[in-house]
């Protein structure tokens, strides 16, 4: 048994409080020191870019969080700031590091994946995986590298990866955290300084370099590494693509992606167990929560405005969208504000001109804009430009019986 004194447990914010990082940090540390079982007497360490207002600065240090400020990895790219939490970290006496992204909340205690001298985290199985095989073999021969068969990892989602890490969660052996650091941090700086030579697409995947780079670092260096179950990074995506594998986990640290709503809470997912912790957590925070979401910080991604969409909470688009110029060529946050405007009944003449910008500006379904600015000029009694955009949407996709029934409604009202 680990003696959890001798493990740090640390995160990096993110700088003016983007996303509301320090929100995230509360509801982290407050969640481990509650629900995490023995870690609540590990040692905590955030890492700032800045001077932390006082109000996160009050909560941390009631939390027994020691606050360090760091500068930036490399501003090409940010989520590698992350390791600097090792450079923090072996200044201690410990064991272990455990490094947790901001949203991360726990709601288990997992001090025995705390063990043994493999460093520690979960595959990950989005994003950058799924570039081509050879591709990867060509990024690592660019850096002097093999990537062998033997080392394709099989799964039940799907057929071959490479074996690439999701860096959320990480344990590391203190023997191997010098080591790591200067072979993970060089191979980012790497990266970048070479982002328009890499192989393949890899030039187009620099928000991803921090988890490159990992994996580049244990192959050249081969450290030892073991796997870490789902259950010590469960994602929660907005529906069940896995055809059920996800359901069986009962989470132990969870990564909501940022998922706050404006009340505070952290938003439900697709799976039944991962809710029933959620729902202890929440009514956790509710009580104890000091920091406040701030809309202005509020994460606007695509992936959180459809979650939104989806629970029916279209003021809470409208907000987060509230600052979206009409020259900003986001696609996807126009079409969102636009859908949100429309569904409210809420001026409907911007909604149709973010519609249009959101089209002008590439945005990848054209269909369902054409769809709705028909649906919205129909409700405005407008029928002729409704024909016109159910026409358009009937070009793109002519099997789409819904469009069919509108528009033959449309010529007989029209008597065309």
């Amino acid at each position: 048994m680990i003696n959890t004194a001798r493990v740090l447990i640390g995160c990096a914010t993110k700088e003016k409080n983007k996303g509301n990082s320090n929100l995230e940090t509360e509801y982290l540390f407050k969640t481990i020191n509650q629900f995490a079982g023995s870690l609540k007497h590990s040692k905590k360490l955030a890492c700032f870019l800045e001077n932390p207002d006082e109000k996160i600065l009050n909560v941390l240090n009631e939390l027994k969080v020691t606050i360090s400020i760091t500068e930036p990895l490399d501003n090409r790219s940010p989520p590698s700031h992350k390791i600097r939490i090792i450079e923090e970290a072996v200044k201690e006496d410990i064991d272990y590091i455990v490094m947790l992204d901001t949203d991360i909340v726990a709601c288990a205690d997992f001090s025995n994946y705390v063990e043994g001298p493999h460093i520690k985290a979960t595959y990950s199985f989005g994003g950058v995986p799924f570039v081509e095989i050879n591709q990867w073999k060509n990024l690592f021969q660019f850096f002097g590298l093999e990537l062998s068969e033997k080392d394709l990892l099989s799964n039940n989602e799907i057929k071959k990866i490479i074996p690439y890490y999701n860096t959320g969660v990480l344990i590391i052996p203190i023997q191997h955290a010098r080591l790591l650091f200067e072979t993970w941090k060089n191979y980012v700086y790497e990266l970048c300084d070479n982002e328009n030579k890499l192989p393949g697409n890899f030039g187009q995947k620099s928000f991803f370099f921090d988890q490159i780079g990992f994996s580049l670092a244990l192959a050249d260096k081969q450290l030892p590494f073991k796997p870490l179950p789902r259950s010590m990074n469960f994602e929660i995506p907005i529906a069940d693509n896995t055809n059920g594998s996800r359901s069986k986990y009962f989470p132990i640290l969870i990564h909501h992606l940022h998922r706050i709503s404006d009340n505070g809470d952290i938003f439900h997912c697709a799976f039944e167990k991962a809710n029933k912790k959620i729902d202890m957590i929440n009514k956790y925070l509710q009580k104890t929560r000091k920091t406040q979401f701030d809309n202005n910080n509020a994460v606007r991604t695509s992936y959180i405005l459809e979650i939104l969409f989806r629970q029916g909470d279209f003021q809470q688009v409208i907000r987060r969208l509230s600052n979206l110029t009409m020259d900003n060529k986001d696609a996807r946050s126009q079409f969102h504000l636009a859908r949100a405007l429309h569904k409210t009944g809420q001026k409907s003449d911007e909604a149709l001109d973010r519609y249009r910008i959101a089209i002008e500006n590439g945005f990848p379904n054209p269909f369902i804009i054409h769809f709705n600015r028909g649906s919205l000029y129909l409700k405005l009694g407008n029928l002729e430009e409704a024909k016109k955009e159910f026409e358009s949407a009937l070009n793109l996709k002519p099997e789409h019986e819904g469009t069919k029934r509108k528009l033959e409604k449309m010529k007989k009202d029209l008597g065309n």
